[in-house]
């Protein structure tokens, strides 16, 4: 179990429906009935055709995360479901301007998720943390503010705590150095940052953010289509956290035929598997390892490769819980 991570899972994307349901009770906001009604709502389509359509099945839970204590019990059972699944180190990503509609400072937005991973963390035995998100249609300044507000919460070496930044959102229309100022600000700040990039079919965005500092990609799919900008993030020891079921579903990929995984094992990339969304996608990490696993015929030996990455490129930089 100790060996098992998911370095890339958005809290407002893998809460389960029976918090989904919790949250909403306590939030006044009416729910279709019977799982079978919700899941469509929660779960991105069979014919899922974008990034766009995708992001659509965050609008549900986001409007349940806008108080204290919903904030606080999504981030623990979020930590608690993530245990339950075998997982032994968790880092778990939200953006915190997107949950300050109902009258929270960014502050105490950031605090009652840290504090709900802390406590989850501490009750079921497992190492987690928190990355913040700016948000990429935002403006820089607000993004900047945010992380500003994050960095009293900034700890890599405690369990709960702040681990580093990330940006995510539509890729297509926002490019990655419109946020520059953001990165380079984090690296004045000595925080570790990862960025979505890569997802929506353009290798210059994952190019740029790591030209910006970033040594984990979010996804990272289009370097297969620019073997310069593959060899530059390989050279530089660039981990990409890939999402297969979630690659899939945005089109990042049509299909699991032109699945680069096989490509950037070959050409030296360190890959990692991750789950993205757990109820979104309907996956955990099981279903994510078997999916590359069964899919392009990977050995032993290639699977316990993908582990270790993924052991190797964790933020935090204390001692494991046991």
């Amino acid at each position: 179990m100790e060996r098992l991570s998911d370095l890339h899972r958005h809290l407002d994307g893998s809460l389960s429906m029976q918090t989904v349901r919790r949250l909403a009770g306590r939030a006044h906001i009416a729910l279709p009935e019977g799982d079978g009604a919700l899941a469509p709502v929660l779960r991105a389509p069979a014919d899922c055709d974008s990034l766009d359509m995708y992001l659509r099945c965050f609008d549900l839970p986001v409007r349940c995360m806008q108080s204290a204590e919903n904030l606080f019990d999504a981030a623990y059972s979020a930590v608690s479901d993530g245990a339950m699944e075998g997982l032994a180190y968790l880092e778990l990503r939200f953006a915190p301007l997107l949950h300050i509609e109902e009258g929270l400072s960014c502050s105490d937005v950031i605090e009652n998720v840290v504090n709900g991973v802390k406590t989850a963390a501490g009750d079921f035995g497992v190492t987690a943390g928190v990355i913040v998100c700016g948000m990429r249609h935002m403006a820089v300044s607000d993004n900047m503010d945010m992380l500003r507000k994050a960095v009293k919460f900034f700890d890599p070496e405690t369990v709960g705590m702040v681990w580093a930044l990330d940006i995510a959102g539509g890729e297509a229309d926002y490019p990655t150095m419109v946020q520059a100022p953001l990165f380079e600000e984090a690296v004045k700040m000595n925080i570790p940052f990862t960025i979505h990039a890569g997802e929506c079919g353009s290798a210059v965005n994952v190019a740029d953010a790591v030209k910006l500092g970033a040594r984990r990609i979010g996804h990272g799919i289009a370097l297969m289509h620019d073997r310069e900008a593959m060899a530059y993030c390989r050279d530089l020891g660039v981990t990409l956290e890939m999402c297969p079921t979630s690659n899939i579903q945005t089109k990042a990929v049509t299909d699991f035929a032109q699945y680069p995984l096989p490509l950037f094992l070959e050409q030296g990339l360190k890959v990692t598997i991750n789950t993205d969304n757990c109820t979104v996608s309907n996956t955990n990490i099981h279903k994510e390892l078997e999916l590359v696993r069964k899919s392009f015929g990977l050995s032993g030996e290639t699977m316990k490769k993908l582990l270790d990455n993924s052991i190797s490129s964790r933020f935090y930089k204390g001692r494991m819980i046991k």
